[in-house]
């Protein structure tokens, strides 16, 4: 067989697998199970990833309100501003701002709280449907029912909060509003900024007479246009144009919500990062079975040598074992993968005001069998090349003799192999940097647990001989050649670091929630008091607290519109600091720094 070529050679070991393989899978369920269950989370992560990015992007409009919004800080458009607003399409207005709900008449601090109060106007919502629980419309819900009094509709945590039911009245600024309905879904609530209370919704001309839309109030006006199948990215172009000081921010339907659709890929990205450290240590669970299932063809390749076949004939023949193994268990992950996003969006479904496109992505199955063979490969080719360069003497005796390492191309074609799967993993992160830290921390913590592993040995072998045989085999079975303990040791030294470090982080984040920013941060936080209210304000505080330290910093919110002489959608910025380019930001016009501010 030394003189076939190398292309009969496949042939005959593919052959020669398949016979082999009859037997069955005895010694290799470990290899099937951690392969599977690692591309299984995997392809589930990136599923359900792709599953929540794709429908935010083909249900744009809905998530949005339309097909362009336009929003601006602080102030309505102007006349010039919104006649060149109905040019575009169709025009819907609305206003979103926190403010204090009450039960009327009640001195009981408990009989309050923050809600985020939404004012629309009769064309709401444009695309998508709000959905109450009494299965009405809208129009039913909302409207004037005397000067002072108006309907309006709110979430039901709301009501809980306040201990209420339908038709109970709530005091929203100097206003009565009577609770009509609850808000069961709201079609454009994933686009909204981060929320602190429960939505409460009114028509815009009770928003108006509530008396909270005041110059200087931290309110935020939008203006959804339906543009009738124009394209949003010109008409947004075009507009910049015509009102280049506007000061507006400007949504299209093509990235409704760009701040979650970032979270949705930085949480992938965190969840394929940890399949990826439970595909590693499936790794060395293939490593393992093949180590041991090429231990116990000892004498079968000892024989296939001794009658003519070569090394490479040898090496061929296991290496489609372990290739039809791994696809076995690729598929095997890849069926259990495919589920999950079924799974998520069950239990979603009553959360997201748009249904999951739950439709199979091929290239989601693509990576994930991808990665799985490439760990695969990585770590069973280490057995197999040891298999290749055993002599057939050696084999015979049961001895590890022969050479001691493989020859320099098995060296290349594994740090091929790992170069191709750093590269992918860097490659197809949200966030390179983290990447890359994720691979210096694989590296670094298989070396140390391999150095661990390497002193235990050495340690048990220094130790003085047992009066028990029973601890003087356990022991001499530590530091034996061919001993199993660096493997056990790094299998469960990479497990527990995965947990532990999991555990860490949300111990932090805990500690920094509860902890740190609770000593950190004031008794109470006091937003949009005006200059002709401060005084009063002020002096209130001091009756109520005359030992309590109250700091004021003057403050408006704003927009970045140009950085450096370039407009933000210019500049390349690192993604950890993105966020303050996806909305408006806090800007204080102090002359003195804030106390615990810095200033780079």
């Amino acid at each position: 067989m030394k003189n076939i070529s190398f292309f009969t050679e496949i042939k005959t070991g593919f052959f020669f697998a398949v016979r082999e393989m009859r037997a069955g899978f005895q010694g290799f369920f470990v290899l099937l199970a951690c392969l599977a269950l690692g591309v299984a989370a995997i392809a589930g992560v990136n599923g359900l990833s792709f599953a929540l990015v794709d429908t935010m992007a083909k249900e744009g409009q809905t998530i949005l309100g339309g097909d362009i919004r336009f929003s601006l800080v602080h102030r309505q458009a102007n006349e010039k501003e919104f006649n060149h607003l109905t040019t575009l399409g169709t025009v819907s207005t609305s206003a979103t701002m926190r403010t204090m709900a009450r039960v009327p008449e009640s001195e009981n601090l408990q009989n309050q709280t923050l809600v985020e109060l939404k004012g629309v106007d009769t064309l709401y919502p444009l695309y998508g449907a709000l959905e109450l629980k009494s299965k009405q419309a809208l129009s039913a819900n909302l409207g004037k029912l005397s000067p002072t009094f108006y309907r309006g509709i709110a979430e039901a945590e709301l009501l809980a909060r306040l201990n209420l039911e339908i038709g109970d009245t709530i005091k929203l600024g100097s206003i009565n509003v009577k609770i009509s309905d609850i808000i069961h879904k709201e079609p454009d609530r994933l686009s909204s900024a981060i929320e602190f209370g429960p939505r409460l919704m009114v028509s815009l001309e009770a928003l108006e007479a509530s008396g909270l839309v005041q110059p200087g109030s931290l309110i935020r006006w939008h203006y959804k246009i339906g543009l009738n199948n124009k394209l949003p990215k010109a008409i947004q172009e075009e507009t910049q144009k015509v009102l280049p000081d506007a000061g507006w921010r400007i949504r299209v339907r093509d990235n409704a919500s760009p701040g979650l659709s970032s979270n949705i890929q930085r949480f992938a990205d965190f969840l394929t990062l940890v399949g990826l450290t439970a595909l590693l240590i499936g790794g060395l669970g293939v490593a393992n079975a093949t180590k041991n299932y090429m231990d116990k063809k000892r004498t079968d390749i000892a024989v296939l040598k001794s009658i003519g076949a070569s090394s490479r004939f040898v090496f061929i023949l296991y290496l489609v074992q372990i290739l039809i193994l791994s696809t076995i268990a690729i598929i095997l992950g890849l069926i259990v993968g495919a589920f999950i996003p079924i799974i998520a969006n069950f239990f979603l479904k009553d959360f997201l005001p748009v249904a999951l496109d739950i439709t199979p992505k091929p290239e989601t199955f693509l990576l994930a069998a991808l990665y799985g063979y490439l760990i695969s490969l990585s770590f069973a080719l280490w057995p197999l090349a040891k298999a290749h360069s055993t002599k057939p003497a050696s084999l015979f005796r049961g001895l590890q003799e022969g050479r001691k390492w493989p020859p320099l191309r098995f060296f290349i074609a594994l740090i091929c192999l790992l170069v191709s799967l750093s590269s992918l993993i860097i490659l197809l992160a949200k966030n390179p940097q983290i990447a890359g830290y994720f691979i210096l921390g694989s590296l670094f913590s298989f070396a140390t647990l391999r150095l661990v592993s390497s002193l235990v040995m050495a340690l048990c072998k220094l130790l003085p001989a047992l009066p028990s045989p029973q601890w003087r085999l356990a022991l001499g079975n530590i530091y034996r050649p061919g001993a199993i303990t660096p493997s056990v040791i790094l299998s469960l030294g990479l497990g527990l670091t995965l947990l532990i470090t999991i555990a860490l982080i949300d111990g932090n984040l805990r500690n920094r929630l509860t902890s740190s920013i609770a000593k950190e941060a004031p008794s109470f936080f006091f937003v949009d008091i005006q200059n002709h209210q401060l005084n009063a304000f002020k002096q209130a505080i001091h009756e109520k607290t005359p030992d309590g330290r109250l700091e004021q910093v003057p403050m408006l919110r704003g927009f970045f519109v140009e950085i450096a002489g370039k407009k933000p959608e210019e500049i390349s910025v690192p993604s950890e600091s993105q966020w303050a380019l996806r909305g408006d930001r806090g800007i204080t016009y102090s002359k003195k720094l804030p106390e615990n501010s810095s200033l780079a």
